[in-house]
């Protein structure tokens, strides 16, 4: 959306703003592994291309929050999953994986 030469308008920052709060705080694919917008996401929301300075220039502190009742966990091959009580995952009920220290 911008260079280095340039600052973003008031319109792409209002659509920045717009695809982050259209974000699926329960949507893997919509984070990175250390909880910030995907830029993928954010651009194909925007429809044009979003960088990391973008973010940071429009919503510096904006990260992920995860909802009540889920638990994201990071030692899976897959990578990041969100969990809710109850959720199964591989077979197991995420609650036994979570107490049994299998997932974190």
């Amino acid at each position: 959306m911008s260079d280095e030469s340039n600052t973003l308008t008031d319109d792409e920052k209002k659509a920045i703003k717009l695809a982050a709060e259209l974000l699926d705080h329960t949507d893997d694919t919509h984070w990175t592994k250390g909880g910030l917008p995907d830029l993928t996401a954010i651009t194909e929301l925007v429809g044009s291309k979003v960088t990391r300075t973008d973010m940071e220039a429009v919503l510096p502190d904006f990260e992920r929050i995860v909802p009540e009742g889920y638990t994201v966990v990071s030692n899976i091959k897959e990578g990041n999953k969100s969990f809710k009580s109850g959720d199964v995952y591989d077979g197991k009920f995420a609650d036994d994986l979570l107490a049994s220290g299998a997932i974190e």
